[in-house]
């Protein structure tokens, strides 16, 4: 059993709690890209708006993806990997976000 398995999905927690934080204002300013559709909607902004909110919900799934694994000394390089998977998936959310074509 490794000692200090913690420190990872600690690292993590902390990671996703200021990337919530981080993540609703850019989720206020993609939203004003319905500001110019019609009553009818628009379809492609709704797409992508919602492929961001959940590639954003996924990148959450580390978090408890690292705290339920074994704590022996084998799964602290799967530990330690959740850590970039989430910023990846973090940032992809961000970007596909930021890009939300404005009123289609």
């Amino acid at each position: 059993m490794e000692r200090k398995w913690w420190r990872a999905p600690l690292l993590l927690t902390l990671a996703a709690l200021v990337g919530f934080v981080l993540f609703l204002p850019v989720l206020g300013i993609s939203a004003m890209a319905f500001d110019p559709c019609e009553p009818g909607g628009c379809p492609q902004a709704r797409q992508q708006l919602t492929l961001a909110t959940a590639v954003w919900g996924l990148s959450f799934l580390t978090v408890p993806a690292a705290w339920l694994l074994p704590r022996h000394t084998g799964f602290d390089t799967a530990r330690r990997l959740l850590i970039p998977t989430y910023v990846l998936l973090f940032v992809a959310a961000v970007l596909i976000a930021l890009t939300v074509p404005v009123g289609e």
